[in-house]
C-alpha cells in the first residue's frame, strides 16, 4: 500500500493552483497612474501586495526611488518631491503617497528635491533615452 500523495489527481490540482495564482497576480491593487506637467508617475507601495504590484509594473519608469530611514529600513510615505530639469524648471511638486515613487521622464539631467520630517535630501540624476535608474534614499535619524 502506498502512502502519500501521487499520481494525475495531484498533478491536476497543482496545475489548477499555479493557474489560479497566476490568474490573481493581474488582480493585485496597484496605485492608480497620475500626471502631473506631462510626467506620468505612480507613488504607493503600502503593504506587502501593493508593493508586489508596483514592481510588477517597474520596468514602465525610467525613475525609480524607494523611501526608508536610515538604520532601521522602516518605509517612509508622505515625502515632499521635487524635480527640477538642467535649466533649473520644475518639472514635477507632489507628496509621495508610499515608500515608492515611480516615474516617467524624459531623457536629462535632473535635481530631485525630498523633504521628510524637515530634512531635505538633494539628488542629481542623469536619465538616458533607453536606461532606468533605481534609487534607494534614506533619512537619518
Amino acid at each position: 500500500m502506498r502512502s502519500g500523495l501521487h499520481g494525475p489527481s495531484v498533478t491536476a490540482v497543482t496545475v489548477l493552483l499555479c493557474l489560479s495564482l497566476a490568474a490573481h497576480a493581474d488582480e493585485l491593487p496597484m496605485p492608480r497612474v497620475h500626471a502631473s506637467g506631462g510626467i506620468p508617475y505612480v507613488s504607493g507601495g503600502i503593504g506587502a501586495e501593493e508593493r508586489q504590484a508596483m514592481q510588477a509594473q517597474a520596468q514602465e519608469y525610467n525613475l525609480r526611488l524607494t523611501f526608508s530611514q536610515a538604520g532601521s529600513g522602516a518605509l517612509l510615505t508622505n515625502i515632499k518631491v521635487g524635480i527640477y530639469d538642467s535649466a533649473g524648471n520644475k518639472r514635477l511638486e507632489i507628496n509621495s503617497e508610499g515608500p515608492l515613487l515611480f516615474l516617467r521622464l524624459p531623457a536629462g539631467r535632473y535635481r530631485l528635491e525630498l523633504m521628510h520630517a524637515g530634512i531635505l535630501l538633494t539628488k542629481n540624476v542623469v536619465l538616458s533615452a533607453t536606461g532606468s535608474r533605481a534609487l534607494a534614499l534614506q533619512w537619518p535619524k
